[in-house]
């Protein structure tokens, strides 16, 4: 009995001495806010999904240094609301992109980005996620469909 309970305090001194990784976790920072269409019934019907993207070094060099939403905007919404998870860092750009039906996603394919508005004096606004601030919300990012090219070849 002796020898069983002190196999059963060796046991749980080193099982609670290990530190187990769970893996990357939650991320607790994120960018909230809305996407406001100015000109809603104009989306065109080539138009698949929209979604919000965060960049750290505009241009990207890689997906490395954006962050983008894991879900299509709601595109039935003329003031569709965002969530995007990111980690604590200066974002230089956030915008709003979208891609066509049976295409891959094209970065360039740009919406709007936030601050090109006339509230923000046609600036680009940079968003920072610190420690004292993991939460940026209230981000409004104004955006205008791309005018409809359905008469077209279909050759770019």
């Amino acid at each position: 009995m002796h020898k069983v309970l002190m196999f059963a305090l060796v046991l749980l001194t080193l099982t609670s001495a290990c530190e187990i990784d769970h893996g990357l976790g939650l991320i607790e920072s994120e960018i909230r806010g809305r996407v406001i269409f100015t000109n809603p019934g104009a989306q065109p019907e080539k138009i698949d999904a929209a979604r919000v993207v965060a960049v750290v070094n505009f241009p990207p060099q890689g997906l490395g240094d954006l962050v983008i939403t894991n879900t299509s905007l709601n595109l039935s919404q003329e003031t569709p609301g965002f969530r995007l998870p990111a980690p604590l860092a200066r974002y230089q750009v956030i915008a709003a992109i979208y891609r066509e039906k049976g295409k891959d996603w094209d970065y360039s394919n740009i919406l709007g980005i936030y601050g090109l508005d006339e509230a923000h004096g046609w600036e680009i606004q940079s968003v920072v996620l610190d420690k004292a601030h993991p939460i940026a919300q209230d981000i409004e990012i104004f955006c205008t469909w791309p005018a409809s090219h359905e008469g077209r070849s279909g050759h770019d």
